[in-house]
């Protein structure tokens, strides 16, 4: 595995998320395999909605992802996170993620 970084995923505790999460779980896993980043998982009472954050290897915590409670399908999930890895890749602390860049050409 890679030292560049990982997703985390927070989810709600109660049911009625299950499926959202799997949507976005897929479409982060997805991702995470063609970038080589770990994906983790943690469940919580303090939110309802569904949030993906990129981890640098640096520490850092950024949102790349929010559902707002809503449910979306695997390809806008994929579209929306892709695009904002796509923009992190630019920035000079995260140079590492320009594999990012052809992915993002190969979808459009």
């Amino acid at each position: 595995m890679s030292t560049n970084g990982k997703f985390l995923l927070y989810s709600a505790k109660y049911s009625d998320t299950n499926s959202r999460l799997e949507i976005v779980r897929d479409a982060v896993r997805r991702i995470a395999e063609k970038l080589e980043l770990k994906v983790e998982i943690t469940r919580s009472e303090a939110t309802s909605h569904v949030f993906v954050f990129y981890k640098s290897s640096r520490g850092e915590e950024i949102p790349v992802y929010s559902d707002f409670g809503k449910r979306g399908d695997i390809e806008e999930v994929y579209s929306a996170i892709i695009n904002m890895m796509f923009v992190l890749s630019f920035h000079p602390k995260h140079s590492m993620l320009k594999a990012v860049r052809r992915e993002v050409m190969q979808f459009s």
